[in-house]
């Protein structure tokens, strides 16, 4: 595994992978030597759920997947891919520290140690990758912390198909670049509804400072009882208002966003999202 963060350049250096698949819970977003796509999956095969294994039915999944990209004849070698996972099939935490020290072999301890008290599975069985930023003093780090199980089990039906998933990421990671941050001062917020699904991002410039990834019953009220608290969040941490919400897959809910917000909605299928803003991020 590559890695399971990140803007999406920062960890390809060789050429990308001419296939990309994302996970959700309703079937497979994919992109094949220049081909897209979505692959309905049958009720029964996956379950999301960052707390035990999603795969329910590794044979059916794999067998999608190698329906999907049939290997060559005779290949000798697995395919390289990129897999984009359900953001609720991990978590996305933003910790904050008054000091960190330079150096990321001294930073793991550190953030291992806050994490415990914040993932809801064992930190000792779980893959973490994350990122630590200074600002105004303050040193902020956004990791992205997976089940090595559930992460597995993924992996495997993958491999199961004559793949190799070189690089791992989760979708709202990679949609990332879907919202062309305009300055490092501007406050915006990224939310995207896919089934009940709902996860919500607070950004200040380039910068998240918070994700929530939750479950909803697709109601008005849930949505804004999620939306409005985390836009207070944000006037009071960051001393502005929201500026700029951009938002997938919330069009039949206008009313749930505050009045001085600039909403842009992608207008794209939000269980490709994640797959949408990684093709965008390495054609540039």
């Amino acid at each position: 595994m590559m890695g399971i963060f990140g803007r999406v350049k920062a960890f390809i250096e060789d050429p990308p992978p001419s296939h990309v698949f994302e996970i959700s819970s309703g079937g497979i977003a994919w992109s094949i030597e220049g081909r897209q796509g979505f692959e309905r999956l049958n009720d029964g095969i996956l379950s999301i759920n960052p707390l035990r294994d999603n795969v329910l039915e590794p044979d059916a999944l794999a067998g999608v997947i190698r329906r999907l990209a049939p290997p060559a004849p005779n290949a000798k070698r697995r395919r390289p891919c990129a897999v984009i996972l359900p953001d609720f099939a991990a978590r996305l935490v933003v910790l904050d520290f008054d000091n960190l020290p330079s150096k990321v072999e001294e930073q793991t301890p550190l953030i291992r140690f806050r994490l415990k008290r914040t993932l809801p599975f064992d930190l000792d069985t779980a893959a973490i990758q994350f990122v630590a930023r200074e600002t105004a003093g303050r040193h902020e780090v956004l990791v992205a912390a997976v089940s090595f199980e559930i992460l597995s089990r993924y992996e495997a039906a993958f491999r199961a198909a004559d793949m190799q998933p070189g690089f791992v990421t989760l979708s709202l990671l990679a949609m990332m670049d879907l919202a062309e941050t305009k300055s490092s001062a501007e406050t915006a917020m990224i939310a995207r509804l896919d089934g009940s699904n709902f996860t919500v991002a607070a950004l200040s410039g380039d910068a998240v400072r918070l994700v929530r990834c939750i479950k909803v019953e697709r109601t008005v009220e849930e949505l804004a009882d999620v939306i409005q608290p985390t836009a207070a969040f944000m006037e009071d941490e960051f001393g502005e208002p929201l500026q700029r919400v951009v938002a997938c897959g919330l069009e039949e809910f206008p009313g749930i966003w505050p009045e001085a917000a600039s909403v842009t909605n992608l207008n794209i299928p939000p269980a490709s999202a994640g797959l949408t803003g990684y093709l965008r991020a390495i054609s540039h």
